[in-house]
């Protein structure tokens, strides 16, 4: 189709107007923006054991979409996971504590970047403690420790929202052997209590924090009591109680050592504890106690384990 046209062109010297003709291909739609052709750079990334940051630059058309996405849990997404045209994303990777190398893919249209992460060198182990801490509404930080042998290097990471962790002297998130990582948290102005977390030396740390309404919980745990054989076993508890409050799995007696808390034992509202009743070597019956009490010191409530004897 051809289509008539005066165009009229301004110059400081006046005005001239220039006719003429337009031809086009026909009135169809305009084709979408073409994105084969986006390309993420680096394609290949190879990192430390130790773990760290990086980034991934997105070459794109002007008005091509995209968002980049891995299957792998251990890669942490920063900043930049979407846009259009050019772009650059952030990602984050925790220490790899096991002795055998990790891949991922990251995937953005049809593009794609392979993240190798390095294996931890033989003899490094990491413990990290402790593992759940619990801090008042106006609490503005916390410590972890992390034990591991010299030479051997972790890096951590706070949540990014009102928990964060603060770099060490040189402003890196990492440490060497043994070490101590310092959080900042932003005080709770809600009521709720809230939980947050951290990635410690490849270790996910709990951080729980009480809301402005605390003092006296009321806690209620299902069963209130139960009863083993000699031989010992797994058993379960169900705790109820209101949001704001936090709160501990201890063990009590009268016999210390019968029941062994191995999970959900801290919290905030209603959850449940995992246990472990340990065989009873003697002929007499023994009892033992489940304590679930508030972070405050104010408010608890019992599971009773009654154990046959032999």
């Amino acid at each position: 189709m051809t289509r008539a046209v005066a165009l009229t062109l301004v110059s400081g010297f006046g005005a001239v107007l220039v006719s003429g003709a337009l031809t086009a291909c026909g009135d169809g739609p305009v084709s979408p923006t073409d994105c084969s052709t986006l390309t993420l750079t680096p394609s290949s990334i190879t990192v430390p054991s130790a773990g760290g940051e990086g980034s991934i630059a997105v070459s794109a058309r002007s008005g091509c979409s995209w968002q980049v996405q891995t299957a792998a849990a251990w890669v942490q997404w920063l900043s930049g996971t979407s846009g259009t045209g050019d772009g650059t994303v952030r990602y984050w990777i925790g220490t790899n504590v096991v002795t055998a190398a990790r891949d991922a893919t990251v995937t953005a249209a049809a593009a794609a970047a392979r993240i190798t992460q390095e294996a931890a060198s033989q003899g490094c182990s990491y413990q990290v403690t402790p593992a759940t801490t619990v801090v008042p509404a106006r609490a503005t930080g916390f410590a972890i420790r992390v034990f591991a042998p010299f030479g051997c290097r972790w890096t951590f990471l706070g949540n990014g929202g009102w928990l964060r962790v603060i770099p060490d002297s040189d402003g890196a998130p990492n440490g060497n052997g043994n070490g101590t990582v310092v959080g900042d948290i932003l005080e709770n102005g809600a009521e709720a209590a809230r939980t947050g977390t951290a990635v410690v030396a490849g270790q996910l740390v709990t951080v729980l924090q009480d809301g402005t309404r605390i003092g006296a919980c009321a806690f209620t745990v299902t069963p209130a009591s139960l009863d083993f054989g000699a031989g010992g076993g797994p058993g379960r508890v169900a705790v109820a109680t209101t949001d704001y409050c936090h709160w501990n799995a201890l063990i009590g007696g009268p016999d210390y050592g019968v029941v062994a808390p191995s999970d959900g034992t801290s919290r905030a509202g209603n959850g449940a504890v995992d246990f472990v009743v340990s065989p009873n070597p003697s002929a007499a019956a023994r009892q033992g106690s489940l304590v679930i009490r508030s972070a405050t010191g104010v408010g608890e409530a019992v599971l009773t384990v009654n154990q046959a004897g032999r």
